[in-house]
């Protein structure tokens, strides 16, 4: 799936630029293996992060009763997610009869599939099939959805991106092309040193 296509974008390339440019490593020693190595750790820190952290997934009403979770999640979210009475299963009866008249005017709505009242921002992601707090989107390419508890990690990896390359990037529209300008403006700049961070950051998850 778009996960595996990922990682391996990932791994491949940094293997083979770790096995083949030993002369990089070894002209710009301990510059260029450092940075490396701190890119790779840092931004496979934070894609393992956002593939596994809890996105802020709100339990379905019949996990809640199972768990006996109730005033917990009230105490946590600061409103009774089970709203008032028992849904009919009839999203226009239940919108307005599980949600409170001052919950719904500060943007609350009622699932009803998962049969809980949802706080504002947040949405039902179909390809989870779960509530998400501050639901930004559904990510193959991690395999999780973006929401609350792990937009940080996901958001974190932007700033990694090598400034140094994008404009040229962008000034010829193709990143190859960008890297080739980076070397004929600068020959002595290792430019195939930052490829596995390039290639690493460049993928839009």
């Amino acid at each position: 799936g778009p996960a595996v296509c990922a990682w391996s974008f990932i791994l491949v390339p940094c293997g083979i630029y770790t096995i083949f440019a030993e002369r990089l490593w070894q002209e710009w020693f301990p510059v260029v293996p450092i940075a490396a190595a701190l890119m790779f750790f840092v931004t496979t820190m934070l894609l393992c992060l956002t593939c596994c952290s809890d996105p802020g997934i709100i339990p379905r009403r019949k996990f809640i009763l199972q768990a006996g979770m109730e005033k917990e999640l009230t105490e946590m979210l600061g409103y009774e997610v089970l709203g008032k009475g028992q849904p009919t299963g009839q999203l226009d009866v239940d919108g307005s009869a599980m949600v409170p008249d001052e919950l719904r005017r500060k943007g609350y709505k009622w699932c009803r599939t998962c049969q809980i009242v949802r706080p504002p921002r947040s949405s039902h992601c179909p390809d989870c099939d779960h509530c998400v707090m501050r639901y930004d989107h559904h990510c193959p390419f991690v395999n999780n959805c973006i929401g609350q508890r792990n937009y940080i990690f996901f958001a974190s990896r932007r700033p990694l991106r090598p400034e140094t390359l994008q404009p040229h990037t962008e000034y010829t529209g193709n990143p190859r092309k960008g890297l080739r300008a980076v070397e004929g403006s600068c020959p002595q700049l290792p430019v195939k040193s930052a490829l596995p961070a390039f290639v690493h950051s460049d993928l839009d998850i």
